[in-house]
């Protein structure tokens, strides 16, 4: 997993420095919100899940970079939000044009980019998107908490109808993701009633890798 972190950031800098003057085909449609569904299979240290998911996103403008994303996912035995583009975005925008301090503006851009992708126009039709998320709230099975967690990964987007000027931004995707979490101490999940499927046990429970696809749009 470290070399494929290691990969990603190397992959990333240098798609920067060949694309850093292209925004991205939807912002040049004159869409910045947007809407997709799908399908996402998780292999945890302490099991495997399958998802649905929707997520929604927002790209302010190309001279920020970020598309701000807001995700749900659920599944058997699994359940996760990420909240931070949906509360940390609104308040950013609010307290920056309303007059508030560098401590609330902060706050607000570090909330907004906690969830968040870099989307890298290639051509019109494909996109790649280094992406993550870094303040997950999930559970598993039948526990009682939330856990905070994260994920880090790469997501190929093709606009298969580009030409096609009302369908143009419709997109469909595949991506992986290495996943993480922060308390990696056995003794921190003992009293969670799926502890003992743990197959790693110097490893958190959502250490390990997800892959899927979706479909989306631009709107």
């Amino acid at each position: 997993m470290k070399k494929f972190v290691i990969a990603l950031l190397l992959l990333t800098v240098s798609l920067l420095e060949l694309k850093s003057q292209q925004p991205p085909f939807f912002w040049r449609e004159g869409h910045n919100f947007g809407i997709n569904a799908g399908y996402k299979k998780l292999s945890l240290n302490c099991g495997d899940f399958e998802a649905g998911f929707v997520e929604i996103s927002c790209f302010m403008r190309p001279s920020l970079g970020w598309e701000f994303t807001t995700k749900f996912e659920y599944g058997p035995n699994y359940l996760s939000f990420s909240p931070s583009g949906l509360i940390g975005l609104p308040f950013w925008a609010y307290s920056s044009s309303h007059g508030g301090d560098s401590d609330s503006n902060a706050l607000g851009a570090i909330l907004s980019v906690a969830s968040a992708k870099l989307p890298i126009y290639i051509m019109d039709w494909l996109e790649v998107c280094p992406y993550w998320d870094i303040l997950k709230f999930s559970k598993l099975y039948k526990s009682k908490k939330f856990r905070v967690n994260g994920d880090l990964g790469l997501q190929i987007k093709l606009y298969p109808f580009c030409t096609i000027p009302k369908i143009s931004t419709f997109f469909i995707s595949g991506f992986c993701l290495y996943n993480f979490a922060y308390k990696k101490d056995p003794s921190a999940y003992n009293n969670e009633p799926w502890s003992n499927q743990r197959k790693r046990s110097n490893k958190s429970p959502f250490f390990g890798y997800s892959y899927g696809a979706t479909i989306g749009c631009y709107f």
